[in-house]
């Protein structure tokens, strides 16, 4: 017997920050380990840097669609009418970008195969 679980509305928003939040504190990791390195390359910080910006950004967008969705859900119904009303439908002004497990693996994968590779490169050291 498969029992079917029923979704709300702000479930897959639900889901898509909690991966978001997630992805933050790795990016957070990674480059408060890296600011601490005695030899560490700019490009790579500025690397961390941009995707924290962006991460944080598309979670403060999805926040605010849901923040959106639970206002227009709350709000209090009016008193009837002799016409009716015509309803409004809620306008977004971009989609919510996608967040699939398999990419977010598989981008973890390569930024820790990036920074073994940095790892590996010597240069020399000029003061």
């Amino acid at each position: 017997m498969v029992i079917q679980r029923t979704r709300s509305p702000f479930s897959s928003i639900t889901y898509k920050t909690e991966e978001l939040s997630r992805w933050i504190n790795k990016v957070k990791r990674k480059k408060s380990t890296y600011a601490h390195q005695k030899r560490r390359n700019f490009l790579v910080f500025a690397l961390l840097s941009s995707s924290l910006q962006k991460l944080q950004c598309d979670l403060k967008e999805t926040q605010e669609i849901r923040k959106k969705r639970w206002q227009a859900f709350n709000k209090p119904l009016p008193e009837p009418r002799k016409k009716p009303v015509p309803i409004m439908e809620v306008e977004e002004s971009e989609p919510i970008t996608n967040w699939d497990p398999v990419i977010c693996e598989e981008l973890d994968r390569s930024i820790s195969e990036f920074m073994s590779k940095l790892k590996e490169i010597k240069t020399p050291l000029i003061r």
